[in-house]
């Protein structure tokens, strides 16, 4: 399985973002969406990821719209 999928490595790194950070962001897109019940992955996201600058941006845009379709990895299946 490829965690690396979804994310944009290089425009992360571009934007400055430290690999620290890239490595959060990693674990908690994997936690996010390791099933179809994203929103209920968020509320189970440790601490640590919630205190992260662009992890709880990724929330924040997750949870600002109910009924806005994300599309999710391949691996996933509804």
């Amino acid at each position: 399985r490829n965690i690396l999928t979804g994310l944009n490595l290089i425009g992360l790194r571009r934007s400055g973002v430290s690999n620290q950070n890239i490595k959060i962001i990693q674990s908690a897109y994997d936690i996010i969406f390791s099933n179809s019940n994203f929103r209920n992955n968020i509320e189970n996201l440790d601490q640590i990821f919630m205190k992260n600058i662009y992890v709880n941006e990724i929330i924040k845009f997750i949870n600002s719209d109910k009924k806005r379709p994300i599309s999710l990895p391949s691996n996933i299946k509804w």
